[in-house]
């Protein structure tokens, strides 16, 4: 099937085990042939986390050309929902697990699929926004006025997440729907990159630097900062055909 497309995009990706780990546990897909970003995130702390985030890219690694978005989030759905069961089943709950952000394009529009804290930013019209809102502790107190969003960053159950592939026998699958426009710029990253690097630190360099060079610029960066936890970093930029 031939897709026809009102945009062309530009692609890069990168994912680094950075200064503390011995193991990457992340991993990320690249499928701009069918136009499919993804980013996942093994659980620090549990067993055999990069098996968890290989999984899910594999999974995706099945999608085919869809002819709908729709079908497209449902088809992303499905794969998701169906490594959750296997590692429910092979492993038991919460023995290993991943986060995942999944970014599709379809003719002008676009759709992200996430789970956990692995986030996916938007540079249009020289304004950053961030499109995922974190399944964890922290973002919960911030939405009921418990904690400042300046507060999080640092507060000693940062890390904790309430949401993970493979976490329970269940999965609640958070999806956001947009328009797409000319210029468009996500970024797709774990929290390997957020937690070295300010969000205006990531909006500098979203607004200067071509795809290849952002994600290697902002690895750079989290090198520099220490890296304790496994970085990646996905940057997607939408063009006229």
């Amino acid at each position: 099937m031939e897709l026809e497309l009102p945009f062309g995009w530009l692609s890069a990706g990168i994912s680094d085990v950075g200064r503390v780990r011995s193991i990457n546990e992340d991993a990320v897909s690249l499928r701009p042939e069918i136009g499919l970003w993804a980013v996942a995130d093994g659980m620090g702390g549990h067993e055999a986390g990069e098996i968890a985030s290989a999984l899910v890219i594999q999974a995706l690694g099945t999608v085919t050309i869809p002819s709908t978005l729709e079908g497209f989030v449902e088809a992303i759905k499905v794969q998701l929902e169906n490594v959750n069961t296997e590692l429910v089943l092979q492993q038991g709950a919460g023995k290993t697990g991943t986060t995942v952000v999944v970014f599709l394009a379809h003719g002008d529009r676009c759709a992200c699929l996430w789970v956990g804290d692995s986030r996916l930013y938007r540079l249009r019209s020289d304004m950053m926004h961030a499109m995922t809102r974190d399944h964890s502790y922290v973002q919960e107190l911030v939405q009921a006025g418990q904690l400042s969003v300046e507060d999080a960053a640092t507060h000693p159950k940062a890390n904790v997440i309430t949401r993970a592939i493979g976490a329970h026998e269940s999965i609640e699958i958070e999806v956001g729907r947009y328009d797409l426009k000319e210029g468009d710029r996500y970024l797709l990253c774990s929290d390997g990159l957020y937690r070295e690097i300010t969000e205006q630190e990531i909006f500098h360099h979203m607004s200067k630097d071509n795809c290849n060079l952002l994600v290697d610029t902002l690895l750079e960066l989290t090198l520099d900062r220490g890296a304790r936890d496994n970085v990646s970093i996905v940057a997607v930029d939408f063009v006229g055909e």
